[in-house]
């Protein structure tokens, strides 16, 4: 037998709907869109290390200082360093507030 559409089943559905459809936004909210930033954060993280690490060889390279072993050289030009760590601050500060970990 054929079951007629009342006003009672439309209800039901309805509201079965709405459960569905705000479990589904909870979930996006609480757990995949965290997800996504934190690895994006991570990326993008991990880049701002390695532009530094890049500008800091490349400023030892102009200053021609002694480049040790592991790849590491000091610099003495006070303001190139605080130059290099102001920039990466910036790019870590950016990074956070481009994708923002709850």
């Amino acid at each position: 037998m054929k079951e007629k559409i009342t006003l009672n089943n439309i209800i039901k559905l309805s509201i079965i709907l709405t459960v569905l459809m705000l479990a589904f936004s909870i979930l996006w909210i609480f757990v995949i869109t965290p997800y996504k930033n934190r690895k994006n954060l991570d990326s993008c993280l991990k880049k701002a290390g390695d532009n530094h690490e890049l500008a800091w060889k490349e400023a030892c390279r102009a200053e021609k200082s002694k480049i040790e072993q592991d790849g590491s050289c000091s610099l003495h030009n006070y303001i190139v360093v605080k130059r290099l760590d102001e920039s990466f601050k910036d790019r870590r500060d950016a990074c956070f507030k481009r994708y923002p970990i709850k």
